[in-house]
């Protein structure tokens, strides 16, 4: 007799590590006909492409939008001219909104290809860390300087009763001595 009842999802789960055979388990080696540093030439290669390619696109996207700008801003006033402004200012648009969604993915694409090479080359958690340290650090100074700026508006308001009893006293010295002028 069994003191300890089990629930039944708990009880086929063991079951099922139990009845498991080793031979289903196996260690797989991924490519291993390149070796490691040709595969990191490879990406810094291969980043160095997307960055010329990100640096081209951020030129065109410029250009794009500078276009779209010019069609807006420039021209004549009559309905011909308006409805030619509207159309090129419309595949201006389309053409900078293309470029930004391009640019966006070669970012991301970048991103991903560094966060690879780091791995490969053991730098990925080193950098982590510099990023999370600089991220505290940012939030600290931001968090002082917030608290500095609150500490002075309250100085500011505790004194502002000094100052202007100092102001109230000045001014009825000089009345009463006579160098102000009375109302």
């Amino acid at each position: 007799m069994s003191f300890l009842k089990l629930p039944s999802p708990i009880v086929a789960l063991l079951n099922r590590i139990s009845n498991r055979s080793i031979s289903t388990l196996t260690i797989s080696k991924i490519n291993s006909a390149e070796s490691p540093q040709q595969s990191i030439t490879e990406l810094r290669d291969h980043l160095v492409r997307l960055d010329q390619q990100i640096t081209e696109t951020q030129q065109n996207l410029i250009a794009a939008q500078a276009v779209s700008i010019r069609a807006q801003f420039g021209g004549n006033n009559g309905f011909l001219s308006n409805f030619k402004s509207r159309k090129h200012f419309s595949d201006a648009q389309q053409s900078a909104q293309w470029h930004l969604t391009y640019l966006q993915q070669l970012i991301k694409k970048r991103f991903r290809l560094t966060n690879k090479l780091d791995r490969l080359t053991g730098q990925l958690w080193p950098k982590r860390l510099r990023l999370l340290f600089s991220l505290i650090c940012f939030i600290l100074i931001g968090l002082a300087g917030i608290g500095l700026l609150f500490m002075s508006l309250i100085a500011a308001i505790y004194v502002l009763p000094i100052f202007g009893l100092m102001f109230y006293l000045y001014y009825i010295i000089k009345k009463r001595t006579g160098n102000l002028p009375m109302r």
